[in-house]
């Protein structure tokens, strides 16, 4: 059902570096694009932010993503969360990206099937 439209829409983050993690807050998103699945199938725009903290494009052993509650239902969301991912070091560290959107969401009067 979903599928990529290309990279599109900004996302505001801020960065806090401590001795044994790093915090990562997510702020806004904006001119997100969606599908037009989400439309057709009468699903609403509610996006989420997914984090991936990497080791040379490798997931980290133990290291979970760490993903933020819905946002509005809106293609300019905004979100206001900090996530935590505990490392020793940020030396050689990806951070990958990820806008989800809500799947159980939909809009009045739309079926999905």
């Amino acid at each position: 059902l979903f599928r990529s439209v290309g990279n599109s829409g900004q996302i505001q983050l801020g960065f806090c570096v401590a001795e044994r993690h790093l915090e990562i807050t997510v702020y806004s998103a904006t001119n997100l694009v969606y599908s037009s699945e989400h439309l057709t199938y009468g699903l609403a725009n509610c996006p989420y932010v997914k984090l991936y903290l990497l080791h040379d494009t490798k997931p980290i052993s133990g290291q979970k993503e760490q993903k933020t509650k819905c946002g509005t239902c809106t293609s300019s969301p905004q979100f206001g969360e900090t996530l935590t991912f505990r490392t020793t070091q940020i030396h050689n560290k990806i951070l990958k990206i990820k806008v989800k959107y809500d799947a159980s969401k939909k809009r009045k009067g739309h079926s999905y099937e």
